[in-house]
């Protein structure tokens, strides 16, 4: 039977190279060297695989990667960040499966809108409705679904008639946020009026209502908050004004103004 000769080199070549190899088999293989050329010994065997187990270290030691300093080997798959071009100031985020870079924006102001309002206005309201407030109303489009718009509402003016049971609250768009005043015997809103009118001094008894509340609208749309009223009589309110208005120093004139604040998330 004819030998090949190359597929015997390769084959013990390969043997040489496997840095796993039993004593015995090292001894195997010695020995196959030696009756081949004569003046190969077990000793010269053993030299040339301590010299591929050398190679080989060196090459772990300049390739292998680390994980806080320690080698990592095995099979599986280690994270990777992303790219770090354009990445300064930024921080990691991830949506469960895919690791991003993006602006660290929880628990900060993103934008600040407000509307102050100060020209004199009067309504006749309804009794149990709630209405929205002429003018104050501010519009914010948010930056994130994930953001909170904070609403501070500073209403100024007066009511006419006895009847002090009166609310106050919000609405972003027709819809009504919080507490918002509402019709039946147990009427809730988020802020109660602060008296001042009576009857004797229609003229210089000006009335406040300061509230805020905290929305989560979840959406980038452009949304609209209304400061809302509502009372339980028919009547008038007088807003940034008092009742008896007149051009003269006696008849307070006041301003109002709401805030929408997006705070990240």
């Amino acid at each position: 039977m004819a030998v090949n000769t190359t597929t015997w080199e390769a084959t013990l070549q390969t043997k040489l190279n496997d840095t796993t190899l039993t004593s015995k088999d090292m001894l195997l293989v010695g020995k196959t060297l030696e009756a081949t050329t004569g003046n190969i010994a077990v000793s010269d065997v053993n030299t040339a695989g301590a010299t591929q187990v050398a190679a080989i270290n060196t090459v772990a030691t300049n390739t292998f990667k680390t994980v806080g300093g320690t080698s990592v080997l095995g099979s599986g798959d280690i994270a990777t960040l992303p790219s770090q071009s354009g990445a300064s100031g930024k921080v990691l985020k991830s949506d469960g499966t895919t690791a991003t870079w993006g602006t660290d924006e929880e628990g900060k102001v993103l934008q600040v809108i407000q509307t102050h309002v100060t020209a004199t206005s009067s309504q006749n309201l309804s009794a149990n409705t709630s209405t929205n407030l002429t003018n104050l109303n501010a519009t914010i489009t948010p930056s994130s679904t994930g953001s909170k718009i904070l609403i501070s509402v500073n209403w100024a003016g007066e009511m006419n008639g006895t009847n002090y049971n009166t609310l106050f609250g919000i609405h972003r768009g027709s819809t009504a946020v919080g507490n918002a005043p509402s019709a039946g015997s147990r009427n809730f809103g988020i802020a109660p009026i602060i008296q001042g009118y009576y009857t004797g001094d229609s003229d210089s008894t000006p009335e406040s209502a300061v509230y805020q509340y905290l929305d989560s609208p979840s959406s980038t749309s452009a949304i609209t908050y209304h400061a809302t009223i509502r009372r339980a009589d028919n009547g008038e309110v007088y807003s940034n004004r008092t009742v008896g208005d007149a051009n003269t120093a006696d008849n307070e004139r006041l301003t109002s103004s709401i805030t929408l604040m997006e705070i990240g998330a």
